[in-house]
């Protein structure tokens, strides 16, 4: 029985440190939100959506502290702090 709650607390987590998909990012413009990539806040300034010519869709963000539009994919937006699990262990 133990064993099943360990378990169900490591999906609760890892749930909660999913990164913010495309619908929820929408409700988020102009709020700020953690780049686990940069390692720093950043407050969501626009977003976008392209067909490009091969008809691929190309989702694109943008931050007030970048004029410059980055890939979506590239990034993972959270709401709180991220640590990496290595970074916990120290």
């Amino acid at each position: 029985m133990g064993e099943n709650k360990m378990k169900n607390e490591k999906e609760a987590k890892k749930e909660l440190q999913e990164p913010l998909g495309w619908k929820k990012i929408i409700e988020l413009l102009g709020m700020p939100l953690w780049d686990y990539e940069s390692k720093k806040w950043r407050i969501l300034d626009g977003y976008k959506c392209i067909i490009g010519n091969d008809n691929k869709t190309y989702l694109n963000v943008s931050f007030t502290d970048t004029k410059n539009w980055i890939d979506f994919e590239d990034v993972k937006l959270y709401t709180n702090v991220i640590y990496d699990e290595k970074e916990n262990q120290k």
